[in-house]
C-alpha cells in the first residue's frame, strides 16, 4: 500500500452539514462501483496542535480513532464512476464527535470533517492506493458490487447513497464533465430508495436522478424523508418537482432501545409488527408495480446500522438469503 497525493478541485455545499468534495491526481482512478477509498489528512495547524495535546493526554490519545502524529485517516465510499480522473465523495459533517473541544453551541465536532469543511480548493490530501502505474492508480477497497443480472434494489440512508451513486452512474453512463447521462444500450434495471433526515439533503443528487428516471424506464428513484409533515408531498428541489414519501411509511430507521431512555426509539415489538405487515414490500409493490422477490431482485443496503438491521429482518421475512442481500453499515 502506498499514499498518492490528490488535489482538492472544489467543494459543493449542499447545506451547512453536507457537501460534495471533488479531487483529482491527474491519473485515471481505478476501483469497482460500490468500493470505498481511504484518505489521510495532515499538515494543518489544527491537526498538529491536536497531536501535541494527544501526546500529553493518554485518554485523549486513546479516543482519537484513526489519528497519529498529526494525521487523521478516514474511509469514505466513492460516489463517482470508475475509470476517470475524478474522485467524488459526499460527506456529512460530524457535529458531535466528542473529540475536539466544544464550540459555541456546546457540540464537539469530528476531527476529519472539521478539517475538510474548512478547506478551500487546491489543498492536497493523500489517498491510499493498492497500486500505482504511470497512467492510473488503484484506490478502491472492499467489495460491494451487485453480483448478477437481477433487478438491483438499492436502499440507502444519509450518505450511504455514495456507493450507490457510483453503481448507478457506471450502469447508466453518467458523464462527470458534461454532467449528463449517456445511457448505454445494455444496462441493468435499478430501483433506488434513499431516505434522509432533512429534505434539503436530497439536493445533492436528486436533480440528476430525476433526469435519469425521465430518460430511462429501467430506473426508479424513490426519495424518502423522516421530517414530520412529509406525506407523499410534491416538493421542488432545484426547480424540479419531485414526490417525496414519509420514510416511516416504507421502513423504520429508529434504533431499537429502551423507550424510556430514548422516547423516539423503537419498541422491540415494533419491528416484528412491521415484518409481519411487510411494510417495505407493500410500498415497493405500490410504487413499482412488482412484488419484491429474491427470484427477481438483489437487495443492497448502505447507511445507518439500525436501519440496516431492520431492512435485513424485513428482507429475510420475504425469503431473501445471504446470496440475495448485501449490507454495509456504519
Amino acid at each position: 500500500m502506498l499514499p498518492v497525493r490528490l488535489r482538492l478541485l472544489g467543494i459543493e455545499k449542499v447545506n451547512e452539514d453536507l457537501a460534495i468534495f471533488r479531487f483529482s491526481c491527474g491519473k485515471t482512478l481505478k476501483f469497482s462501483p460500490g468500493q470505498f477509498c481511504t484518505l489521510t489528512l495532515s499538515g494543518t495547524g489544527r491537526l498538529d496542535q491536536l497531536g501535541v495535546l494527544a501526546e500529553k493526554d493518554e485518554d485523549l490519545k486513546a479516543r482519537l480513532k484513526g489519528f497519529s502524529n498529526g494525521k487523521v485517516t478516514r474511509a469514505y465510499s466513492i460516489a463517482s464512476r470508475p475509470g476517470i480522473g475524478l474522485l467524488e465523495l459526499i460527506i456529512q459533517k460530524v457535529n458531535d464527535g466528542g473529540l475536539l473541544p466544544p464550540g459555541n453551541d456546546g457540540k464537539r465536532a469530528g476531527i476529519a470533517t472539521t478539517e475538510l469543511f474548512s478547506w478551500v480548493p487546491s489543498l492536497d490530501v493523500d489517498v491510499l492506493a493498492a497500486s500505482a502505474a504511470e497512467n492510473d492508480v488503484s484506490i478502491g477497497f472492499g467489495r460491494f458490487t451487485p453480483p448478477d443480472n437481477r433487478i438491483i434494489v438499492l436502499v440507502a440512508t444519509g450518505t450511504g447513497n455514495a456507493p450507490f451513486m457510483s453503481i448507478i452512474r457506471e450502469e447508466y453512463g453518467f458523464e462527470h464533465i458534461e454532467k449528463k447521462w449517456n445511457i448505454p444500450q445494455k444496462h441493468r434495471k435499478i430501483v433506488f430508495i434513499h431516505a434522509v433526515k432533512r429534505l434539503d439533503d436530497l439536493h445533492a443528487y436528486a436533480g440528476q436522478l430525476i433526469e435519469l428516471e425521465k430518460m430511462c424506464d429501467t430506473f426508479t428513484y424513490i426519495p424518502l424523508c423522516t421530517e414530520k409533515g412529509i406525506e407523499e408531498e410534491k416538493v421542488y428541489l432545484k426547480e424540479k418537482e419531485i414526490k417525496v414519501l414519509y420514510a416511516e411509511n416504507v421502513f423504520v430507521n429508529r434504533q431499537e432501545k429502551d423507550r424510556l431512555a430514548r422516547p423516539n426509539s423503537l419498541d422491540p415489538n415494533e419491528i416484528d409488527s412491521l415484518v409481519k405487515k411487510k411494510t417495505l414490500a407493500s410500498a415497493f409493490q405500490k410504487i413499482t408495480g412488482k412484488a419484491l422477490s429474491p427470484s427477481l431482485h438483489y437487495m443492497m443496503f448502505c447507511g445507518n446500522p439500525y436501519t440496516g438491521t431492520n431492512i435485513e429482518k424485513i428482507a429475510k421475512s420475504l425469503g431473501f438469503s445471504e446470496k440475495d442481500f448485501a449490507k454495509e453499515a456504519w
